[in-house]
């Protein structure tokens, strides 16, 4: 995987490619612009399994790496899907999901970052039973109260037909971590 820059015309000015083919691969999911001139990414890298496992890779104004981590699960199907550069506290929040910890529940994890990529939260989201298998595609900054705001698809139980259905999911979590809601 890779990225590049364009003129405004399409002519490539730059590009960096990530990962080696040859004995691992990176697929990137989620990238945002920096106030330094740099990027923040993540997604999932084969580089400790063939599984996959997160990563969230901060790079300067070069295009040059400053930090990079990687979250290992052995033998376990994970990855980062979305970041966003946090501008209230100079941080990085990103979602991530596990699909071995369990198929239907505790999949959706969202972490906090400071500056230097060290861990300030990481909590488990979406284990209401009355939801089956979320996927938090969407993560959206709420500069109001300094909250997120993730949203996706969900299987939610309608009790008076007996039917699971697919319906739009909501979650809501404060700047500590905390969660706050959730709805469909």
């Amino acid at each position: 995987s890779g990225i590049f820059k364009t003129d405004i015309n399409g002519n490539k000015l730059w590009e960096k490619i990530f990962g080696d083919p040859a004995s691992y691969m990176v697929t990137l999911k989620g990238f945002d612009l920096t106030p330094d001139g740099g990027a923040v990414i993540c997604g999932i890298t084969t580089l400790e399994d063939e599984y996959g496992d997160p990563f969230v890779l901060k790079l300067n104004s070069c295009m040059i790496p400053e930090w990079c981590n990687v979250y290992h699960t052995p033998e376990w199907d994970d990855g980062g899907t979305e970041i966003k550069y946090v501008p209230w506290d100079n941080s990085y929040v990103w979602e991530l999901y596990n699909t071995q910890y369990d198929i239907d529940e505790k999949r959706e994890f969202v972490m906090k970052l400071d500056p230097s990529g060290n861990q300030l939260w990481y909590n488990l989201y979406s284990t209401n039973p009355e939801y089956n298998s979320e996927i938090l595609q969407d993560l959206n900054l709420s500069e109001i109260d300094s909250s997120f705001v993730l949203n996706g698809p969900v299987w939610a139980y309608n009790s008076s037909s007996g039917w699971w259905e697919l319906k739009p999911y909501w979650i809501k979590i404060g700047n500590n971590g905390d969660f706050l809601w959730e709805t469909i």
